[in-house]
């Protein structure tokens, strides 16, 4: 990634894009042009790293860019703006974040109104826009707006093509912790009772294994065949921008997999002893996806399933119990 490629960025600048998108009427926002410019590298490249910069007093000051971005409403109301969209979001002064995963942060769980960040009840100082609504109305299209994302027509086509050429394959190609993946979605579902989802392929792995247990599983790192037809994997780079900060917990548990089963990435194993290796390893999803001890420690460390879950997913207990109902691989209480 060469330098000139990330885009630094005022965190209230972020939420003008937004808000702007929700705009009825041409009316101007503050530095149009710095906008549109961050607005046109994000359109450019959805994994455009942002760098979120503000003025602060503190030791993170060796981040400050500086007063030339300030909106007219004052000193203290464009520190604390910033601020609080940081704290509102999870994140620090200098924060680098591709642009996919940051617009999502937004949206899924960061700030959905400008109440208390860009304007306060009837307190005359605030942005002019503030009450507007059209931020609010920007939240609800932003992604699909600034990011560039796979059609639904796109992602139906894919989940048809992708599926059929799956039962043809002599081997699968799964990333390590998809195989928990399918223990949650299956249970102790018999094969008739499969609903089928359309973002992914776990229920299609699980028939194939059970229809030959002998199927061929490679590890691998990354995105994997599972992974074709959901809305937040994108082929054309092989990421997942699924989640916040998605593609670093799945390499983690990924990795965390290999280690308790003693497996490396390449490694190929027949499905009904990889599958058996899986549960008599890892007795509970806490232990992976709950990173042992089930406990959130930052916004890019979401736990599957819910925090503080000790005991982890019960339908993963259930699959273990009836061994994913595969021949060959060991019922375990």
């Amino acid at each position: 990634m060469k330098l000139d490629e990330f885009t630094d960025a005022r965190p209230y600048q972020i939420m003008c894009l937004i808000c702007r998108l929700g705009r009825r009427g041409r009316a101007a926002y503050y530095f149009e042009g710095r906008l549109d410019g961050i607005q046109r590298k994000i359109r450019q490249n959805r994994d455009c790293p942002v760098c979120l910069r503000c003025n602060v007093e503190s030791t993170f000051k060796f981040q400050n860019p500086g007063h030339k971005y300030d909106t007219p409403e004052g000193k203290l109301f464009n520190i604390r703006r910033d601020l609080t969209i940081l704290q509102k979001l999870g994140l620090l002064p200098g924060s680098i974040i591709p642009a996919a995963d940051l617009i999502k942060r937004f949206v899924r769980d960061g700030i959905s109104s400008t109440d208390g960040v860009c304007g306060f009840g009837n307190n005359a100082i605030g942005c002019k826009f503030a009450k507007s609504g059209n931020y609010e109305r920007g939240i609800k299209i932003c992604y699909d707006s600034l990011i560039q994302i796979r059609s639904e027509d796109e992602l139906a086509e894919c989940k048809t093509h992708t599926a059929k050429k799956l039962y043809s394959r002599k081997r699968l190609d799964i990333r390590p912790h998809h195989l928990m993946c399918i223990g949650c979605v299956a249970g102790d579902k018999k094969t008739e009772d499969f609903k089928y989802l359309k973002e992914d392929h776990l229920f299609e792995v699980l028939e194939i294994c059970r229809n030959n247990p002998e199927t061929p599983i490679k590890l691998i790192s990354g995105p994997c065949m599972i992974c074709a037809p959901c809305p937040g994997y994108f082929p054309d780079t092989g990421f997942c921008s699924q989640n916040f900060c998605m593609g670093l917990r799945d390499q983690k548990k990924d990795i965390d997999v290999l280690v308790s089963l003693g497996l490396n990435y390449g490694d190929v194993l027949p499905a009904y002893k990889l599958f058996d290796l899986l549960f008599e390893k890892i007795s509970s999803t806490a232990q992976i996806c709950g990173f042992g001890n089930a406990i959130k420690t930052g916004p890019a460390w979401s736990i599957c399933g819910g925090e503080n879950k000790l005991d982890g997913s019960l339908e993963f207990k259930k699959a273990r119990k009836a061994g994913l109902g595969i021949k060959g691989v060991k019922r375990r209480k």
